[in-house]
């Protein structure tokens, strides 16, 4: 049977409408082979953090099964370490809110009320210690369950951003590596970095969404509402993760939307609002966060020899037993602090020039090599990874900065994130577990780093070839 051309005969009979419709429906397929692949690669990265997580608290079940009472024992010490951990300070305020003595006591010792750590993860633990009835074991589980959870949805979005540039499986190469790399941090050991760490992630993310949604008219009062609650909730975790999330709604809304950054600040300001109220109502002063800024920076100045805190300058901190946790209990925390303050600042008047060397050590120290922290020394199977990729997020920032080519929106909020959140610590103090809420972040700016040398080597190739 004779077909006009205009009626184009396609053999395959599964395209019995011609080449148009052959061609809708081979990309319908395309796009389901290519959801498929992104998830199966999420579904590898999730399930390849969930099995360290697993091995990271391989310990702790086998204790509980061979030797319950040296367990027992190493959670009832003054300080457990590893996945007990659970900050230290955390855990002991959160301890004394159960026992019914308020947000008190981080040091062990009975020394009244206190704000020297944020709030948020202290009432996260303290609901788990009355869930499980002040078992630290149970406690530890659920903790490291919400931390493996966290760190899921990180790598998952780092893999699925990656599947849309059609390469996942660099990126999931990326992901493994960094996860190897920081091993102890990421699944051996609890502090707040991963309550910081999706604080963090979500501002980046969300700044975005809230970019895309101002560059389009649509930032509803619901929407700066939602943006200023989660704001809030951040600096409620840390007050650096706070005031990363004002510098980016600040870039963000100031000039196209500066209606909704009031209603975005008003907001998050309400939320915060209580915690300072009770700061000023039970200890006498105006606390947005925390109260021990000028601590850490009198640490940096007066207490270390270089502005990088080791464990000889941490060895001085009123958490042990000593002439600091003394002065901490009889001064109270007001005062000490205030002490503090008054020699921070009688050393900043007296050489002012000390304490921009040891900013500019800080700088050095936090973006290109970890001189002066005792971690990045002590033996370790993934040490040698550490020291490599320790320079990697910085440099790529640089690249995508300098390279001549509009940055992705991701990539450039990634940037002003990753930037910002580093600013207080290279002014104030820093210490490596401060940087471990980055490492989201740090495993996209290398991914994009590596996609920037690809394509660089790629035209070269095929200038050579003209």
């Amino acid at each position: 049977m004779h077909l006009p051309r205009q009626f184009p005969v396609n053999e395959d009979p599964g395209y019995p409408y011609g080449d148009a419709a052959g061609r809708r429906i081979w990309w319908e397929n395309a796009k389901r082979s290519t959801r498929r692949g992104r998830r199966v690669a999420m579904s590898v990265a999730v399930g390849v953090t969930l099995l360290f997580g697993m091995l990271g608290m391989m310990s702790w079940w086998i204790q509980r099964t061979t030797s319950p009472g040296q367990l027992a024992q190493h959670l009832s010490s003054n300080m457990p370490m590893g996945n007990a951990h659970l900050g230290a300070e955390y855990y002991n305020i959160a301890s004394a809110m159960v026992r019914g003595r308020g947000f008190s006591d981080p040091f062990i010792v009975e020394s009244g009320a206190t704000a020297w750590m944020p709030p948020l993860l202290v009432w996260i633990q303290a609901f788990f210690i009355w869930v499980f009835a002040g078992d630290r074991y149970w406690v530890m589980v659920a903790v490291v369950a919400l931390k493996l959870t966290v760190l899921s949805i990180g790598v998952a979005a780092v893999v699925g951003q990656a599947c849309r540039a059609q390469d996942a499986w660099r990126a999931f190469a990326v992901v493994l590596v960094y996860l190897l790399a920081s091993f102890y941090a990421s699944f051996a050991f609890t502090h707040d970095g991963w309550l910081i760490l999706a604080g963090v992630t979500a501002t980046a993310f969300g700044l975005v969404a809230l970019d895309r949604r101002v560059a389009h008219g649509q930032v509803s009062f619901g929407t700066a509402c939602g943006w200023g609650l989660l704001g809030g909730t951040v600096a409620l975790s840390s007050p650096v993760a706070g005031f990363t999330w004002a510098v980016g709604t600040v870039i963000c809304l100031v000039r196209r939307d500066p209606r909704r950054l009031l209603i975005a600040a008003a907001v998050s300001v309400l939320v915060v609002s209580p915690w300072a109220i009770r700061n000023r109502l039970v200890l006498g002063h105006w606390i947005p966060i925390k109260s021990n800024v000028y601590f850490e920076l009198d640490q940096s100045l007066a207490v270390d020899d270089d502005g990088l805190l080791d464990w000889q300058a941490m060895s001085k901190h009123p958490y042990h037993a000593g002439a600091e946790q003394e002065a901490f209990v009889a001064l109270g925390e007001i005062a000490y602090v205030d002490a503090k303050k008054l020699r921070f600042q009688d050393q900043l008047r007296e050489n002012p020039w000390e304490f921009f060397a040891r900013v500019k050590n800080r700088l050095l120290a936090i973006t290109l090599l970890p001189i002066g922290f005792n971690e990045y020394q002590m033996p370790s199977l993934s040490l040698p990874l550490m020291w490599i990729l320790y320079p990697v997020p910085i440099i790529a920032a640089c690249v995508l900065s300098i390279r001549g080519r509009r940055l992705r929106p991701l990539q450039f909020w990634t940037i002003v994130v990753y930037i910002t959140y580093l600013v207080p610590y290279i002014v104030c103090s820093y210490y490596p577990r401060y940087g471990f809420p980055l490492l989201i972040l740090q495993m996209l700016l290398c991914f994009w780093l590596l996609q920037s040398i690809t394509e660089l080597m790629s035209r070269r190739s095929n200038s050579d070839w003209v």
